[in-house]
């Protein structure tokens, strides 16, 4: 510690309580600048503000004249109607086969991937290249399409699940 640092309230204080005290002084400044922010502008709306002029005083409006009342006639009464006859909804169902609107055969595949269309000649290069063959087919809306594989049957699906996750793709079976 040199002769000036012992003569200053800095000197006695170590590295992290200077800091801290910095750290509250930037605090604090901050603070005081940010107030008078909020009173300048609150300063400016008052004087910038439009002021309104006086609503005009209505006039008085004549009070209506009465029209005599008639006796209201009661109304007929009607007849019960009898309640409509709800028959039960049929049974949901199932959905529309896929294949009816993908244009494909009827039968098992392999879904590979739901992908945008800007990217299928890609991914179906990287499945060729693993010595996959994969097709699109419709998807779910017109910006995203399926990649499939098949049709397969029951011990074929077994044996093309296996290759396709092998070379890193994950796949499920869909019936279409």
């Amino acid at each position: 510690m040199t002769s000036s640092e012992k003569h200053s309230i800095w000197g006695s204080l170590t590295r992290a309580q200077r800091t801290a005290w910095a750290l509250c002084g930037i605090l604090v400044l901050g603070i005081g600048l940010g107030g008078a922010y909020v009173a300048v502008r609150v300063a400016s709306a008052r004087v910038t503000a439009p002021v309104q002029a006086a609503a005009p005083v209505p006039k008085p409006v004549p009070a209506p004249t009465p029209v005599p009342a008639e006796v209201p006639v009661p109304a007929p009464v009607p007849e019960p109607v009898p309640a409509p006859v709800v028959k039960p909804a049929p049974p949901p169902a199932e959905a529309p086969a896929p294949a009816a609107v993908a244009g494909i055969r009827k039968g098992t595949y392999l879904q590979v991937g739901a992908i945008e269309r800007t990217v299928v000649r890609s991914y179906l290069d990287k499945l060729t290249s693993h010595g996959l063959t994969a097709f699109e087919s419709e998807g779910p809306n017109a910006n995203t399409v399926r990649i499939l594989i098949g049709p397969l049957t029951g011990d074929e699906i077994d044996v093309m699940k296996t290759k396709v996750e092998a070379a890193g793709f994950p796949c499920f079976a869909r019936r279409y």
